[in-house]
């Protein structure tokens, strides 16, 4: 199972509301088949100031951030050895140093690093576990009626 997936939003000239709802749904399928970073395809726009894909997109992405919906983005220009958020990346997933946008500065991708979903099975054992180590008193305050 391949763990960078790319998607390309620009193909089919989305506008910018298209787009972000475009982007969501190719992040929680990405999630769903445990893809660790969706490279999106946006677009620099032909302004030479960044176009309304690109500039929206990654005020999109500082969202998800903060909203815990993601754990990282780098903008394709900073996708690159140099980048502190970068390396942290190729440490949590070497297989995508080979990847051709890496120390290309290439503004019109930006690479989104997901968080991992834990899968509802696994969530249950882990409490399942937690609560069988769980040891219980019966402690009662004097005078208690019950």
């Amino acid at each position: 199972m391949p763990l960078l997936r790319t998607y390309n939003v620009e193909q089919d000239l989305p506008s910018l509301e298209e787009a972000r709802k475009l982007v969501m749904e190719e992040m929680r399928k990405a999630k769903a088949s445990d893809v660790r970073v969706l490279k999106v395809i946006h677009g620099y726009g032909s302004s030479g100031k960044g176009g309304k894909l690109c500039t929206g997109l990654r005020k999109s992405f500082g969202l998800r951030k903060k909203e815990g919906v993601i754990r990282e983005f780098v903008a394709g220009e900073d996708f690159s050895i140099f980048d502190n958020r970068t390396l942290a990346l190729l440490e949590a997933v070497p297989e995508i140093r080979g990847d051709p946008d890496l120390n290309a500065t290439n503004e019109g991708v930006t690479v989104v690093w997901l968080k991992r979903v834990q899968h509802e099975s696994g969530f249950f054992e882990h409490v399942q576990r937690r609560f069988a180590r769980c040891t219980f008193h019966n402690v009662r305050a004097k005078n208690s009626p019950i």
